[in-house]
């Protein structure tokens, strides 16, 4: 079985690692990380903690599934996205992503604790946040929900 990592993916990630490090030195991300009670290494530590969890989908439950239709590959994309075939079950894995899921989540319940808004206040937020979401999200047949990458929370 081949790798799904091809050395190009490998390279932009370092890259990407690069980047943040040079971010985070620089103050950009640690002006509007302060802002909200983190200091320097704290705010390294949560991007660096999602960057890598960002990998990491830990699987809650299964729902029974219909055979995808296979989408043929993107020549362009090919290359850098290696996606292993696997065998399919009948079943689609649920699952939370640890870096864009679980992480984001732990350090919200973090600054609710921490700061005390008003209820109006999270509401309005929630919804908001809801809303564009569900507006941005469209289904990506054999992969899952599938959000443009600014607009993601």
């Amino acid at each position: 079985m081949r790798s799904p990592f091809s050395p190009l993916y490998l390279l932009l990630f370092i890259f990407a690692i690069g980047l943040l490090l040079a971010v985070v030195q620089v103050g950009a991300v640690t002006i509007a990380f302060g802002r909200l009670g983190l200091s320097q290494s704290s705010a390294f530590l949560l991007l660096f903690a999602s960057l890598f969890g960002s990998g990491i989908n830990l699987p809650l439950f299964s729902i029974p599934a219909s055979r995808p239709p296979t989408p043929p590959a993107d020549p362009i994309l090919r290359g850098l996205l290696r996606q292993m075939q696997q065998e399919f079950t009948g079943r689609t894995l649920i699952a939370i992503n640890v870096g864009g899921g679980l992480i984001p989540v732990f350090f919200s319940l973090y600054l609710l604790h921490h700061n005390d808004p008003g209820l109006s206040q999270l509401l309005l937020g929630i919804g908001g946040v809801t809303f564009i979401s569900y507006l941005a999200s469209r289904p990506v047949p054999g992969l899952g929900i599938g959000m443009p990458i600014l607009i993601a929370p």
